[in-house]
């Protein structure tokens, strides 16, 4: 998923005192905007959800650059969607029977209990927050034989949090985005042309 930056909000009377010169500045204001953005986005995201930065910044990349001909540029939002645990996850270890689910803060501020779930570690030491999963058939069925009680034993799902683009296309974080680069691109532009003129 991209957030596109283009000169559609650039002011004609701009346009007509570059002249030729008009889409070089044009592409040069756009790019650095560009980037502007992505820096900022991050920033955003980090503000309103508990992610770490490096974690984050994997999937906020630049996308298409824009050039004299296509005055066009692009912040891009990609990846996966990050495991649960990795947004301050709480819980015992190994979960009791009677735990009341594992805590999680995937908004800042906002601490949630996750009924049902719990913390465990696989037979590869990955460490996540599971819940046994009842849309998946049954290993083994429930059976009294002989006198003797067989386990019901049900397939576990790893949770996850929200994906990258989620985070970054969220309405709070993205209209904030939107204005930013509104009010950096004329900026930039102001810069571009400031330089053309020495």
């Amino acid at each position: 998923m991209e957030l596109n930056i283009n000169s559609a909000k650039l002011t004609p009377a701009k346009m007509v005192a570059l002249g030729q010169q008009f889409p070089k500045a044009t592409a040069s204001a756009l790019n650095r905007t560009a980037q502007q953005a992505k820096t900022e986005a991050s920033r955003l995201v980090r503000e309103r959800y508990n992610i770490k930065k490096s974690d984050l910044d994997r999937g906020i990349k630049p996308g298409k650059r824009a050039t004299a001909q296509t005055l066009t540029a692009s912040v891009r939002a990609s990846g996966r969607r990050p495991a649960l645990i990795d947004f301050g996850a709480r819980g015992s270890m190994p979960a009791r029977r009677k735990t009341v689910g594992v805590s999680v803060e995937v908004v800042k501020g906002r601490r949630l209990n996750v009924a049902g779930s719990f913390l465990a570690i696989m037979k590869s030491g990955h460490r996540g927050v599971f819940v046994k999963s009842w849309k998946k058939p049954l290993r083994r069925e429930k059976r009294i034989r002989d006198g003797k009680q067989y386990t019901t034993q049900l397939p576990i799902e790893e949770l996850t949090g929200p994906s990258v683009p989620q985070m970054f296309f969220s309405q709070k974080v993205y209209g904030k985005l939107k204005q930013f680069v509104n009010d950096a691109l004329p900026k930039n532009l102001a810069s571009a042309i400031n330089f053309m003129k020495k």
